[in-house]
């Protein structure tokens, strides 16, 4: 379930307490959100607080919920904040990273540098800028993180931004077809040599 509507279950339900967020492949602690009454008061992610530990919560798609209803916190960093305004911000979030995930190419894709116009709309480094120039449509994924000493996530996450910017498409790498042998030329038809008596031919 996303974190929106775990959110707005504790909200329309006046709950009150803490809800854990952990990161689900590794059980990690990530954050936690705190209700009174429905309300969502204070919001806290690593070193984060407020409404910046909100939406960065929001982009742990994966992620398993703990609520604890005597969960108590002195904070209201998020208190003067409309519930429904957060649910909505986190829901924004939440789908913006459920579109770039999607984005991101596989090991085996092939990107390829399209030619349509497109600005980006955030900042790239010069390092993953000069990734557009191995888009040839000839290298993985993989084969470009081997040529640029990167890993494959690194690479795999550049380019996802890349493509939902529109500079690039992605197509599984094509296996190629086994070669097919010849077949052998067919051997020439033996000719019938003449019969000869006394250096002339006979029939």
């Amino acid at each position: 379930m996303p974190l929106a509507e775990v959110m707005r279950l504790l909200a329309s339900t006046g709950q009150t307490g803490m809800l854990t967020i952990f990161v689900q492949r590794e059980q990690l602690l990530y954050g936690r959100i705190y209700f009174s009454a429905g309300q969502i008061i204070h919001g806290e992610a690593n070193q984060v607080t407020g409404l910046d530990a909100l939406l960065q919560l929001a982009r742990a798609v994966n992620a398993d919920f703990a609520f604890e209803e005597h969960g108590r916190t002195t904070a209201d960093s998020l208190a003067a904040y409309p519930p429904q305004r957060l649910m909505e911000q986190v829901h924004r979030t939440t789908d913006e990273m459920l579109a770039f995930y999607k984005a991101m190419p596989s090991a085996d894709d092939t990107p390829i540098y399209t030619s349509k116009e497109s600005e980006l709309d955030f900042e790239a480094s010069p390092e993953d800028l000069s990734l557009l120039l191995l888009c040839r449509g000839r290298e993985t994924v993989v084969q470009i993180a081997q040529s640029t000493g990167r890993t494959v996530e690194d690479i795999a996450y550049a380019l996802a931004r890349f493509r939902l910017a529109g500079l690039i498409e992605c197509q599984a790498h094509p296996i190629p077809a086994a070669e097919v042998p010849e077949p052998p030329p067919k051997p020439e038809p033996t000719k019938k040599l003449p019969r000869l008596w006394r250096g002339k031919p006979i029939e």
